[in-house]
């Protein structure tokens, strides 16, 4: 592995783009991707910063439903095209710079403490499979785990070479995780606290004085949009008093609070069997068991920090699987560290054998040609929604871009599809005056099946 870093990456790198194939090039997309895909290519078409977000002309004219940082760095993608590839590409750029984080953080806590072997973290992320489904699509979460990723980053250089300024900029790092996605950025508090509980020789007055840091950095991003922009400090106002009291006191999504543990369970259970296996096969693998545990309290360390991120979702009924995703780095990582005696093991006899050098060459440049051909063969294609999508798109060919379109009450909770006609065509469905304007029916409405839509004068 050390000897052929390339080679592992390019695999990585390329079972990433394989696993999201289905949705990369393909029209169709999770209802709340598209959604923020609206907000972002809306706000890039506005004048003000941060203040002002809608989604139509009809539904979520001013918008308050999350904070405005995703939608302002999703803007700019839109600055440069509002195409339907948009959104999909900054979400699987928001995957690689976390990726590139990842590889920043391994190189600190790691025994071999090289990128060479940072492929190891990055291939076990792959194996939860909430990870290629968040890029495929653009959920908030995507944006907000750089953020959380680089506060743990930052913490952990300032701890390491005693550098008060680098705490500062990881509480600075959890301000902007919490301008991604609100309270459920800020579980990388937990990590001056859990540093505390594993590693012994951290003093309770440290772990105090790190906080505080932290905190300083945090509430100086609050400051700042107090002085320079004050609109935008306004906007989290109305966020926190409409959208997380109302979600804490009244919305439901979940039958029960442990859903999300649940979640947590599927999303780990490859790795953890892999983990299990590796530990069986130690003693094969010429590894000890003090040196199979010998980054334990890393490892610990890390899956503490990721069940930071979940257990407070408990808290509230309205949960869903992605509100995790950006917790899910830290607990692979954690992973790795257990593993990365067998990882380094299966690398060095791969190296020491030339007939499995060359099935390893063979193996990359394999899985790079189907990540190629595979998601080329999906332009074009539909990756969900193929029915609804045929019509919409054959009427955003009719109907003028920013009409306004009346719906029936049937209708009117089909949130895909007033998310669909938005980010086509700018076309904002009205379900409060009827007859007003041009016309739209399913055919749900007069058979049962919601698989085709009618346009009528």
């Amino acid at each position: 592995m050390k000897k052929s870093p390339v080679k592992w990456y390019i695999i990585t790198v390329s079972l990433f783009f394989l696993f999201i194939s289905p949705g990369f090039l393909t029209d169709g997309m999770f209802m709340d991707g598209i959604i923020y895909a609206v907000i972002s290519r809306n706000f890039a078409l506005g004048t003000e910063l941060f203040g002002s977000l809608s989604f139509s002309e009809t539904l979520d004219k001013s918008f308050y439903g999350h904070p405005p940082l995703v939608f302002a760095i999703q803007g700019i993608f839109f600055n440069l095209s509002t195409g339907l590839y948009t959104e999909r590409i900054y979400s699987v750029f928001t995957y690689l710079v976390s990726g590139i984080v990842i590889l920043l953080i391994w190189k600190k806590i790691s025994f071999s403490k090289n990128y060479a072997t940072a492929s190891i973290p990055l291939f076990i992320w792959l194996l939860a499979p909430g990870t290629s489904w968040g890029a495929m699509n653009n959920v908030l979460e995507n944006t907000m785990t750089i953020f959380v990723l680089l506060a743990f980053f930052l913490f952990v250089l300032g701890k390491s070479n005693n550098k008060w300024y680098f705490v500062v900029f990881a509480g600075i790092a959890a301000f902007l995780a919490f301008m991604c996605k609100g309270p459920t950025g800020l579980f990388v508090f937990s990590i001056p606290f859990w540093y505390f509980v594993v590693e012994k020789e951290v003093k309770f007055f440290e772990f105090i004085k790190q906080s505080i840091w932290m905190l300083l950095g945090f509430f100086a991003g609050f400051l700042f949009l107090y002085i320079f922009y004050n609109k935008a400090f306004e906007f989290i106002i109305i966020y926190l008093d409409r959208q997380l009291l109302g979600s804490m006191t009244s919305a439901q999504t979940v039958p029960y609070r442990a859903f999300i543990l649940k979640r947590l369970l599927q999303e780990i259970s490859v790795v953890l069997v892999l983990s299990v296996v590796f530990f069986a096969l130690r003693k094969k693998l010429n590894i000890s068991q003090s040196e199979f545990f010998g980054q334990k309290k890393a490892a610990l360390l890390l899956i503490f920090i990721g069940l930071s991120g979940v257990l407070p979702i408990m808290v509230s009924l309205k949960q869903s699987a992605f509100y995790i995703l950006s917790a899910m780095p830290f607990f692979m990582l954690g992973f790795a560290l257990l593993t990365e005696s067998s990882w380094l093991k299966l690398g060095e006899n791969v190296s020491n054998s030339k007939v499995a050098r060359t099935a390893f060459s063979a193996l990359a440049a394999i899985l790079l040609v189907a990540a190629i051909v595979v998601n080329g063969l999906q332009v074009g294609k539909f990756g969900r929604d193929k029915l609804p999508l045929e019509s919409i798109n054959e009427i955003c060919t009719i109907v003028p871009h920013h009409s306004v379109v009346s719906i029936n009450d049937y209708d009117r909770t089909q949130w895909s599809m007033h998310a669909y006609f938005q980010r086509k065509a700018c076309i904002s469905l009205d379900f409060k005056e009827q007859n007003r304007h041009l016309y739209l029916v399913s055919s749900a409405e007069i058979s049962g099946a919601d698989t085709v839509l009618y346009i009528f004068e």
